[in-house]
């Protein structure tokens, strides 16, 4: 059995709603496969080229009163799986009437028919549904000189689907009974508390009404079973023993995920009007058709695409940080020089690390070597970034190599 549990339509479907106004819902199925050659026999007809057709009678299926016909001519033409979905829901307007064990109270049944055709396994398959332990011989086997088809031309496998509403705003907790979507129909408004809820539950049951497991086949056909992935040239390599648990969880999944899909595009306003269909302007709208209305505006959804999410604060504190820190490195030498020159002035004794700290200065450190030259002019500015001369008669030669005459090393002067 599988079960979604109770799922929040404002934490799992993105319905945009306040606690009072929120809903929990839930979907399980139930499947099992079926010795279908048990409800197989030929009929009365054979194609042009000799092949039985085989009725499977799971219940009638109207007009007729058998459920499927299949051509054993597909068995020798080369095609690959091809599965069928069948759907009996509770209630009248079905097209299929299942046999008595197929029946189930309170639920909407789906029926699978698996037809494997020509597709042949290197390995028997035990699994129930994709059952493969005949053996046999290919005509042109190459370098594979047996191996195995299906038991059955059809194999088939039943589902149950039942779903369920609960208002977690009643103390205790008031939910539906575990039932068809009939069931639910009839039963959510004893549950709800207000038109929002209501308006809610009509929304989530279109949308889980049309994505039941029978639907999810109907509409993916083959190429949704994973073992079609394992096909090559009509040859699978094996199959695990439980593949058909593997495909019946893969369409549960993409059921609750259509679900979901579903939700996100309510709000879409359609494009084209069916006929009958009406436009019913806000100012005419009341009860739950102006709740309904509301939901078309409370639709939560990520968008990566046009919007990004970031945090406001953090991007303030980067930028204020950051700013600091420049107008810091941009000031704090001045700032330093300034209170260590006040503090000379206030105590009246040089602060030598001032003066160590100029000194490294580009230009302080030309001038001092200017001054070693015998270049003793007066100088303003010792304390600055830049040094100059108020001797306007100075004048500075270049420097002047002296190689010293007991040794190849030389200097400037």
């Amino acid at each position: 059995m599988l079960d979604s549990g109770l799922l929040n339509t404002n934490k799992h479907l993105g319905i945009n709603a306040s606690p009072k106004n929120q809903l929990l819902f839930r979907r399980t199925a139930s499947c099992s496969p079926i010795h279908s050659n048990s409800y197989a026999k030929i009929s009365g007809a054979k194609d042009s080229s000799g092949y039985a057709v085989y009725e499977y009678d799971f219940g009638s299926f109207q007009p007729y009163n058998w459920t499927y016909l299949y051509n054993s001519h597909a068995s020798a033409d080369g095609i690959t799986y091809h599965i069928e979905a069948i759907a009996s829901v509770d209630g009248p307007g079905s097209g299929w009437d299942p046999i008595p064990p197929l029946k189930v109270l309170n639920a909407d049944v789906g029926l699978f028919l698996l037809a494997s055709n020509a597709v042949s396994y290197l390995t028997p398959v035990k699994d129930p549904w994709f059952s493969a332990t005949t053996l046999d011989n290919l005509s042109d086997p190459g370098s594979i000189k047996k191996v195995y088809k299906a038991d059955s031309y059809i194999s088939a496998l039943a589902c149950v689907d039942q779903y369920q509403i609960c208002n977690p705003n009643s103390a205790p907790m008031s939910c539906t009974i575990l039932g068809s979507m009939k069931d639910m129909y009839e039963t959510f408004p004893h549950i709800t508390s207000n038109n929002y809820q209501n308006a809610t539950a009509l929304r989530i049951l279109s949308s889980l009404s049309i994505s039941s497991l029978s639907s999810i086949v109907q509409y993916m056909g083959q190429s949704w079973l994973y073992a079609q992935d394992r096909v090559s040239f009509l040859i699978v390599s094996d199959l695990p023993s439980n593949q058909w648990q593997i495909e019946v969880q893969g369409w549960f999944e993409t059921s609750l995920a259509q679900v979901q899909a579903l939700e996100f595009s309510y709000p879409n306003q359609p494009t084209q009007l069916a006929e009958g269909d009406i436009v019913h302007p806000n100012a005419t709208l009341s009860g739950l058709d102006k709740a309904a209305e509301v939901l078309c505006s409370n639709q939560r959804a990520r968008n990566i695409d046009a919007y990004q999410s970031f945090s406001a604060l953090g991007l303030i504190i980067i930028i204020v940080l950051g700013l600091l820190i420049i107008i810091l490195s941009l000031t704090v030498a001045d700032c330093v020089t300034a209170f260590r020159r006040r503090r000379k002035v206030q105590e009246g004794k040089a602060d030598y690390r001032e003066i160590a700290f100029v000194a490294d200065y580009t230009l302080q450190l030309q001038r001092m070597a200017l001054m070693a030259t015998n270049h003793q002019s007066k100088w303003e500015g010792l304390m600055s970034n830049v040094p100059y001369t108020t001797d306007p008669t100075a004048k500075f030669s270049g420097p002047t190599r002296v190689v010293s005459d007991t040794s190849e090393d030389f200097r400037y002067i």
